[in-house]
Protein backbone atom coordinates (compact mmCIF):
# COMPACT_ATOMS: atom_id res chain seq x y z
CA UNK A 1 0.00 0.00 0.00
CA UNK A 2 1.40 3.42 -0.78
CA UNK A 3 0.31 5.11 2.50
CA UNK A 4 2.25 4.34 6.08
CA UNK A 5 0.83 4.89 9.40
CA UNK A 6 3.19 5.26 12.28
CA UNK A 7 1.65 6.32 16.05
CA UNK A 8 4.01 8.17 17.96
CA UNK A 9 1.83 7.95 21.53
CA UNK A 10 5.22 9.89 23.97
CA UNK A 11 4.98 12.57 21.22
CA UNK A 12 1.16 12.01 20.76
CA UNK A 13 1.37 12.52 16.75
CA UNK A 14 -0.24 10.09 14.17
CA UNK A 15 1.96 10.45 10.72
CA UNK A 16 0.29 9.34 7.49
CA UNK A 17 2.90 8.85 5.02
CA UNK A 18 2.31 9.15 1.07
CA UNK A 19 4.61 7.49 -1.51
CA UNK A 20 4.38 7.31 -5.04
CA UNK A 21 0.69 7.43 -7.08
CA UNK A 22 -1.94 8.22 -4.71
CA UNK A 23 -5.68 7.81 -5.16
CA UNK A 24 -8.36 8.61 -3.30
CA UNK A 25 -9.35 4.91 -2.36
CA UNK A 26 -5.33 5.08 -1.27
CA UNK A 27 -6.62 7.56 1.55
CA UNK A 28 -9.45 6.27 2.19
CA UNK A 29 -7.77 2.91 3.43
CA UNK A 30 -4.80 5.07 5.19
CA UNK A 31 -7.56 6.29 7.15
CA UNK A 32 -9.37 3.17 8.08
CA UNK A 33 -6.45 1.67 8.89
CA UNK A 34 -5.47 4.37 11.20
CA UNK A 35 -8.56 4.42 12.88
CA UNK A 36 -8.32 0.41 13.73
CA UNK A 37 -4.97 0.84 14.88
CA UNK A 38 -5.44 0.31 18.89
CA UNK A 39 -2.64 2.96 19.68
CA UNK A 40 -4.95 5.28 17.41
CA UNK A 41 -5.89 8.16 19.92
CA UNK A 42 -8.11 10.95 18.31
CA UNK A 43 -6.91 13.44 20.59
CA UNK A 44 -3.00 12.76 18.82
CA UNK A 45 -1.97 15.68 16.36
CA UNK A 46 -2.06 14.26 12.63
CA UNK A 47 0.81 14.71 9.79
CA UNK A 48 -0.10 13.88 6.57
CA UNK A 49 3.16 13.72 4.50
CA UNK A 50 3.06 13.92 0.89
CA UNK A 51 7.25 13.98 0.84
CA UNK A 52 7.12 10.80 -1.25
CA UNK A 53 3.89 11.16 -3.32
CA UNK A 54 4.55 11.90 -7.29
CA UNK A 55 1.03 12.12 -8.22
CA UNK A 56 -2.59 12.19 -6.65
CA UNK A 57 -5.61 11.80 -7.84
CA UNK A 58 -8.68 13.21 -6.23
CA UNK A 59 -11.42 15.55 -7.38
CA UNK A 60 -12.11 19.03 -5.52
CA UNK A 61 -15.48 17.10 -4.34
CA UNK A 62 -13.40 14.24 -2.58
CA UNK A 63 -11.32 16.11 -1.02
CA UNK A 64 -13.60 18.15 0.60
CA UNK A 65 -15.42 14.66 1.36
CA UNK A 66 -12.75 13.39 3.14
CA UNK A 67 -11.92 17.22 5.04
CA UNK A 68 -16.08 17.01 6.31
CA UNK A 69 -15.04 13.09 7.83
CA UNK A 70 -13.58 14.40 11.15
CA UNK A 71 -11.85 11.21 12.92
CA UNK A 72 -9.30 14.01 15.06
CA UNK A 73 -10.32 15.72 17.80
CA UNK A 74 -11.60 19.59 17.88
CA UNK A 75 -8.09 19.66 19.71
CA UNK A 76 -5.63 17.95 17.62
CA UNK A 77 -3.78 19.89 15.14
CA UNK A 78 -3.48 18.67 11.39
CA UNK A 79 -0.62 19.15 9.26
CA UNK A 80 0.06 18.49 5.65
CA UNK A 81 3.87 18.74 3.99
CA UNK A 82 4.02 18.40 0.02
CA UNK A 83 7.09 19.87 -1.15
CA UNK A 84 7.14 20.38 -4.86
CA UNK A 85 4.37 22.64 -6.50
CA UNK A 86 1.34 19.84 -8.06
CA UNK A 87 1.35 18.18 -4.53
CA UNK A 88 1.78 21.08 -2.21
CA UNK A 89 -1.16 22.61 -4.54
CA UNK A 90 -3.36 19.77 -3.75
CA UNK A 91 -1.79 19.89 -0.08
CA UNK A 92 -3.21 23.85 -0.03
CA UNK A 93 -6.93 23.17 -1.16
CA UNK A 94 -6.78 20.00 0.94
CA UNK A 95 -5.68 22.12 4.00
CA UNK A 96 -8.35 24.85 2.99
CA UNK A 97 -11.15 22.46 2.91
CA UNK A 98 -10.37 21.40 6.44
CA UNK A 99 -10.53 25.03 7.78
CA UNK A 100 -13.42 25.77 6.24
CA UNK A 101 -15.14 22.58 8.29
CA UNK A 102 -12.88 23.17 11.54
CA UNK A 103 -11.47 26.16 13.38
CA UNK A 104 -8.76 27.24 10.32
CA UNK A 105 -6.10 27.23 13.28
CA UNK A 106 -6.05 24.06 13.78
CA UNK A 107 -4.84 22.70 10.25
CA UNK A 108 -1.95 23.84 8.08
CA UNK A 109 0.28 23.10 4.59
CA UNK A 110 3.67 23.14 4.58
CA UNK A 111 6.16 22.20 1.98
CA UNK A 112 8.75 21.30 4.28
CA UNK A 113 8.33 18.30 7.32
CA UNK A 114 11.14 20.32 9.33
CA UNK A 115 8.62 23.30 9.36
CA UNK A 116 6.36 21.40 9.77
CA UNK A 117 6.88 19.14 13.27
CA UNK A 118 8.05 22.62 14.79
CA UNK A 119 4.73 24.36 13.88
CA UNK A 120 3.21 21.22 15.83
CA UNK A 121 5.55 21.46 19.06
CA UNK A 122 5.23 24.98 19.43
CA UNK A 123 3.53 27.43 16.89
CA UNK A 124 -0.03 25.83 16.62
CA UNK A 125 -2.74 26.75 18.69
CA UNK A 126 -2.52 25.72 22.02
CA UNK A 127 -4.52 23.05 23.89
Amino acid sequence: MPVKREIDKSSRLITLSFAGEISFRDIQQGRESMLNDPDFDPSFDLLWDATLMTSIHLSGNQAFLLAQLRVMSKTSRVVFVGPWRPVYGVVEAFETYCSMVDDPGHTQAFRDRKEALEWLKGSGPSR
